[in-house]
């Protein structure tokens, strides 16, 4: 489930991961999302809040289970729980969305439809990670993606803040 890559090691020949599918399933359906909102609507700021809460899901997302998964590593934990750092990292990201929408927009200007389509991107973030599935590998393969995919939902709150105007 990844786009495969070749590398000559020897008289051997290993086949390694170099993008897991995960990455494309996120960024190729928010990226829809988000068009699906400049075709819809002339506002640009539900696509800001959309990419912004798609990009503070994956954040919240890469390090909850990067964290549950060392956790389970290093106790031996069974798969069972391997959903609730997604349903907790899911409900931290829309209850940031509130405060952050709060704190820079201030009461009155905070918008009850912002704060919905900050919900929508991290809910769909969480969605895909449910069903995209993982590449398993070591701690630090672990840890190495989880901070690949915080760039990324770095990369997608600034370009939410530069489609709302906020720089």
């Amino acid at each position: 489930m990844s786009i495969i890559g070749v590398r000559r090691e020897g008289l051997r020949r290993t086949v390694f991961v170099l993008v897991p599918l995960r990455v494309f399933a996120l960024c190729g359906l928010a990226l829809l999302g988000a068009s699906g909102y400049f075709v819809i609507s002339a506002r640009y700021d539900y696509a800001a809040h959309f990419v912004a809460g798609a990009g503070g899901g994956l954040i919240l997302l890469a390090v909850f289970t990067s964290a549950a998964a060392v956790l389970r590593v290093r106790r031996s934990l069974g798969p069972k729980t391997a959903d609730l750092p997604v349903v907790l990292a899911t409900l931290t990201a829309i209850g940031a969305g509130i405060v952050v929408e709060f704190l820079l927009f201030g009461d009155p200007s905070a918008d009850l439809l912002d704060i919905v389509h900050q919900s929508l991107g991290a809910a769909f973030v969480g969605l895909i990670w449910t069903l995209a599935p993982a590449v398993p590998g070591s701690v630090g393969r672990v840890l190495a993606r989880a901070s690949g995919l915080v760039v990324l939902g770095l990369v997608m709150i600034a370009m939410g803040a530069k489609f709302v105007g906020l720089f």
